[in-house]
């Protein structure tokens, strides 16, 4: 036991790290008494929280207890899965991929492929996205930080002289949609040989609408002899067929063998794709309330969630124009909105550039064939107290997002091996209180010039000292507090004495207190119990 259990935290596998924590959980199941599953969820947590989730599950046709009395399964289908979360990266990603074990109708009919869907929510990736399954275009280079999903297909030897193999695949990124499938079939005796080939890719965007199409179709047979060398004899006839639209549009090139021609049909040419009109914009990408285009977010300082019940979205507060109470300290704002800005400014009036270092400012509408000359977008953030503009009084540092080269880029039709994302388009303002000088202190006193005055202590009945009543907190909750506050604030006994009091110490200075509330605190302080009573 002890030495299985030493193989397990083994630091190949898991490694030491001071201050992390590791949890795994596993657990085994049937379903429907036919698919057999083992799941491991692991979680790290310390320094940074990652969850993972790997899995294999296994079905078999019929049930295996028909195995047992000698029927030879009609499927088998296993399936490896894992799923990851790391919030610190902004990722989250599924993925799930057929193993070797995998067939259908024979155990010569091997079964592949595999799906993911990653998507990224902050960082370098930040907007993108992938959803695959079976793979991409043939003439799709993924970036780098795409999974890479074996095409969805089989291999099936069904006996010494005929092989079949079939593919499909279906993918789907900011920038288009590609999906496509191919079949081959192939006999093969000695030195004769006869093949069939046929393969479908389809490219399709929304907005503008537009979409492309290419077919392959071959049938073929060929004879090797030897006579005085090596020979080849070969006949087919094939096609390759491209169609594009709208309007609907194709042409067609025809192989046979000892001639090949080319046929045209539909509209003439390559059509040209029709920009979308303003509305139709509008309509598709934005969100259909006006008041979620740009949004304001507290992002730090909310104290008072009854007016704000979310301090990370505002589209959920009863009363936009109410944030609730916070506090000014930490008290931070972001501005964030859907279309990216060329240009913030700052006040109601003039031309107060906000800084935009790091940003992108220039950016396309490419499905109306828009250049960054013809667009403009501008922010104006105002802040104003009592009417005043006080904007000055606050730091504004520039956030940025990616958003889909589709939506902002300047290719009116989707590129498959062109920029998916445009990179740190500015979106809004991080906006937090400027930091106030330091408050007003005493000069610290020498300590020479404390020895050479005189010592109250030499001076008779210098001190005399007063019994200290203790404070003692009321035991009360935040409205009764409040409410003693204000009877004591406005208590002509009370207020006689404390205006005394301020007289003696403030001379001709008057203390008005008559614009104060104990609605004002923040959280309302600890009152005396004697004060209560």
């Amino acid at each position: 036991m002890r030495s299985r259990c030493a193989s397990c935290v083994s630091p190949e596998y898991i490694p030491p790290s001071v201050g992390n924590y590791f949890l795994a959980i596993g657990i085994r199941f049937t379903s429907f008494e036919m698919i057999d599953s083992f799941i491991l969820v692991t979680a790290t947590f310390g320094h940074r929280f990652e969850l993972d989730i790997v899995g294999l599950s296994t079905l078999v046709l019929p049930a295996p207890d028909a195995q047992s009395a000698g029927v030879t399964p009609i499927a088998e289908v296993q399936l490896a899965l894992r799923a990851t979360f790391i919030p610190d990266d902004g990722f989250f990603g599924i993925s799930a991929q057929l193993t070797r074990n995998s067939f259908l109708l024979s155990r010569r009919c091997q079964l592949t492929g595999g799906f993911a869907f990653y998507t990224w929510f902050s960082g370098t990736y930040e907007g993108d996205f992938v959803l695959t399954v079976g793979g991409y275009h043939p003439q799709f280079s993924p970036p780098s930080h795409y999974p890479t999903v074996p095409r969805l297909g089989f291999n099936w030897q069904v006996d010494d002289h005929v092989t079949l193999k079939g593919s499909a695949y279906y993918a789907l990124t900011p920038s288009a949609l590609m999906a496509g499938a191919s079949l081959n079939a192939t006999w093969q005796d000695g030195n004769l040989r006869a093949w069939f080939d046929a393969a479908i890719n389809f490219l399709i965007s929304w907005k503008p609408y537009h979409y492309s199409a290419d077919f392959h179709i071959s049938i073929g047979a060929s004879y090797t002899f030897h006579f005085f060398g090596t020979h080849h004899i070969t006949a087919h006839v094939g096609a390759d067929v491209s169609i594009w639209g709208p309007e609907f549009t194709g042409q067609a090139h025809v192989d046979l063998s000892v001639i090949s021609f080319t046929i045209r049909f539909g509209s003439s040419g390559r059509n040209k794709i029709e920009p979308i009109k303003w509305d139709t914009f509008r309509q598709s990408f934005l969100p259909d309330d006006n008041g979620k285009i740009c949004t304001i977010n507290v992002k730090a300082g909310l104290t008072n969630k009854a007016a704000a019940k979310d301090s990370t979205d505002a589209t959920t507060q009863p009363d936009s124009n109410n944030l609730g109470v916070v506090n000014p300290k930490i008290f931070c704002l972001t501005t964030d909105s859907v279309i990216p800005a060329q240009q913030v400014y700052r006040g109601e009036q003039g031309q107060n550039v906000l800084e935009r270092a790091g940003a992108t400012i220039a950016f396309n509408i490419g499905t109306m064939q828009l250049s960054n000359a013809q667009i403009i977008s501008t922010q104006r953030i105002i802040i104003t107290s009592d009417g005043i503009s006080v904007e000055e009084q606050f730091d504004f540092h520039p956030l940025t997002k990616n958003a889909p080269a589709a939506l902002w880029g300047s290719q009116v039709q989707p590129s498959l091996n062109g920029d998916q994302l445009i990179n740190n388009l500015l979106t809004g303002y991080e906006i937090r209180a400027k930091r106030l000088d330091d408050a007003p202190h005493t000069d610290p006193i020498n300590y020479a010039e404390l020895q050479q005055a005189a010592t109250l202590d030499r001076e008779p009945d210098a001190f005399r000292w007063s019994s200290l009543i203790p404070f003692v907190p009321q035991r009360a909750d935040d409205a009764t507090r409040r409410e003693t506050i204000h009877n004591t604030l406005y208590n002509n006994d009370v207020a006689g004495r404390r205006t005394a009091i301020a007289s003696a110490l403030l001379g001709d200075d008057s203390l008005n207190l008559a614009n104060f509330s104990a609605d004002d605190f923040l959280s309302a302080p600890q009152v005396n119990e004697l004060i209560a009573r």
